[in-house]
């Protein structure tokens, strides 16, 4: 598994930065931003910011999930981890799906794609 190269958590979901008007085919419109940051020595740096003139409650939702990244990131880890190293299973007795075991192939699969290793 590949190292991790991004912005150490937390991540902080910003609201300083939430509206703007622009002209738009003649009209004004109001755009949505919302933020998300994290830590950069002495202060917050912007990590990405959810802007779009679409439904404020979009970019709003969209950037808390981003702000969220680290901290699923972890528990992706911790759960897949632990999987490993107690290789409990979890089969379901109405179609015998391995439920514990589904669970840490979605785990692997998100952490290879947040590293990279995953299209």
């Amino acid at each position: 598994m590949s190292e991790m190269k991004h912005t150490k958590g937390p991540w902080m979901f910003d609201t300083s930065y939430a509206w703007t008007e622009r002209e738009l085919g003649g009209k004004r419109v109001l755009n949505t931003h919302y933020r998300v940051t994290g830590p950069n020595g002495d202060g917050w740096t912007p990590i990405a910011v959810c802007s779009s003139n679409a439904k404020a409650t979009d970019n709003e939702a969209n950037a808390k999930l981003i702000a969220a990244t680290p901290d699923l990131f972890q528990v992706a880890l911790a759960y897949l981890g632990a999987f490993e190293t107690h290789r409990v299973t979890n089969t379901s007795s109405a179609n015998g799906l391995d439920v514990t075991g589904h669970i840490a192939d979605l785990a692997r699969a998100a952490i290879a794609k947040a590293l990279g290793e995953h299209p």
